[in-house]
């Protein structure tokens, strides 16, 4: 009796170890043809230049426009500390606009949605919320006890900023989970294939066009700037 459940025990015990070793066989086959299905790329393409340069020419703006004001000689009747603080955030947000992991996809010959994710992420990370979100709408804090800024000027503009910085807020939060509900098991084929390949291209230009938008409604805010202390754009 001994022997024949001592033997029942060893086939079973086989039998343990060969699924275990099936199971771990076939989740390395489908990880690969996983890997093989994110691996696919599309070429960066002369818009990917002409969007950067437009941002390039936004920024290159926005510094020039920011370095016009001058603390220690402003004699305008806005609070000069404020017009401090503004340019103070408008070269912050240079700083997060500028961030070199973000500068290397631009020189990407090659981009894998895997590059899309990080890209998008870089974006909210260092634009949105370094700049949009704890720079320029930051701005509207006008009211109450805990307001920063009192000036007119800040008044006026604040319903323009609460509107453009929501809509960039929104626009690319569907990339990241589009990728993730995209990131899944199964066998490739030509239908996969072809979904991945318009998603990373599409996502790409998205996060591209939403940077320049970005840029853009910087330079807005800076022309405002420019009239706020006294200037001319």
């Amino acid at each position: 009796m001994k022997r024949i459940l001592g033997e029942y025990s060893q086939i079973l015990g086989y039998t343990f170890t060969g699924l275990v070793f099936g199971l771990s066989f076939f989740i390395l086959f489908i990880n690969f043809y996983h890997y093989k299905e994110v691996s696919i790329t599309v070429q960066a393409t002369d818009y990917t230049r002409e969007i950067y340069s437009k941002i390039q020419n936004n920024l290159a703006q926005v510094k020039s426009n920011a370095s016009l004001y001058d603390v220690n000689s402003y004699a305008g009747s806005e609070n000069k500390y404020e017009l401090l603080s503004i340019q103070s955030r408008l070269n912050l947000c240079m700083n997060s606009f500028e961030d070199e992991k973000i500068k290397e996809f631009f020189d990407k010959k090659t981009i894998g949605i895997s590059d899309v994710y990080k890209l998008e992420s870089l974006y909210q990370q260092k634009v949105i919320n370094g700049c949009i979100v704890k720079q320029i709408y930051d701005l509207t804090s006008i009211e109450g006890d805990a307001a920063k800024f009192t000036s007119n000027s800040v008044r006026t503009i604040a319903p323009f900023i609460k509107l453009e910085s929501n809509a960039l807020i929104k626009r690319t939060g569907f990339i990241s989970s589009n990728i993730k509900n995209n990131s899944s098991y199964y066998f490739g084929n030509r239908d996969a294939r072809n979904n991945i390949f318009d998603l990373t291209k599409d996502s790409y230009y998205e996060v591209l066009n939403s940077y320049e938008e970005a840029s853009s409604f910087l330079v807005e805010i800076s022309n405002w700037y420019v009239k706020v202390i006294g200037g001319l754009v």
